[in-house]
């Protein structure tokens, strides 16, 4: 069970000192204490089992998750997970694919925006060193931090859509959100190019010793969840 610490203090309090009980909290409980900052109140213990599942497997290991819908797959895995990623490795390049580019986008402006909260930015500064979350690319499609000490054009997070992922791009790690669609259940047409290019993307885009985590919700016996880890349902 998640002990909670105050986040209404922590949110409020001018100069938190961080200590190795709180990152032993986050280790253990990503979703509800990175959620709790945030104001995320509705996380509970499946969705920390979810970050994990999807942002803490053994390195190199590719991982899925399916969940009904409303369930704060987006908000956890998603949104709440590359926190956590980037706090434990900060060079991490990560690839945002989602149905168009428009919704990967728009989820991307969100990690962005939750990467501003005051609190978020002291564990940064207190993990990497002061100012170590100021953003040094913010802008539609591309996210990058001060904390990324690697020199590559890709910077810490870029969005997608499924089917526009370029050839050349490369990442250490992709997250998945809701790929497949209801237009892949009523197209053989739609479900065949998802398929490839989900394919293209576990095979060319992601880098040796990286992984590709996919999250949704099937929606056709043969769609693209046939090319993917067998994954954890819910």
């Amino acid at each position: 069970m998640f002990h909670s610490p105050d986040f209404q203090d922590l949110v409020q309090s001018q100069g938190i000192v961080w200590t190795p009980e709180h990152l032993d909290l986050l280790t253990d409980y990503p979703a509800q204490f990175l959620g709790g900052i945030l104001g995320k109140t509705l996380l509970g213990d499946i969705h920390d089992q979810w970050v994990k599942h999807i942002w803490m497997s053994p390195e190199g290991m590719d991982s899925s998750l399916m969940a009904h819908r409303g369930s704060y797959k987006t908000t956890s895995c998603t949104v709440i997970g590359p926190i956590l990623r980037w706090l434990l490795y900060p060079n991490c390049r990560i690839a945002l694919v989602r149905e168009t580019y428009k919704v990967a986008a728009e989820t991307l402006a969100t990690v962005a925006k939750n990467m501003e909260n005051p609190v978020i930015q002291s564990l940064f500064s207190a993990v990497h060193g002061e100012g170590a979350a100021k953003a040094t690319i913010n802008r539609e499609g591309k996210l990058e931090f001060a904390f990324k000490k690697t020199n590559t054009k890709e910077g810490n997070m870029e969005s997608f859509g499924i089917l526009g992922v370029p050839t050349g791009f490369h990442c250490d790690k992709v997250i998945g959100d809701d790929f497949v669609t209801k237009e892949d259940k009523y197209s053989r047409a739609k479900r065949e190019k998802t398929r490839a290019a989900v394919e293209e993307i576990q095979t060319n885009i992601v880098d040796p010793g990286g992984e590709c985590s996919w999250v949704g919700t099937p929606w056709a016996k043969d769609d693209a969840w046939e090319c993917v880890p067998k994954p954890l349902k819910f």
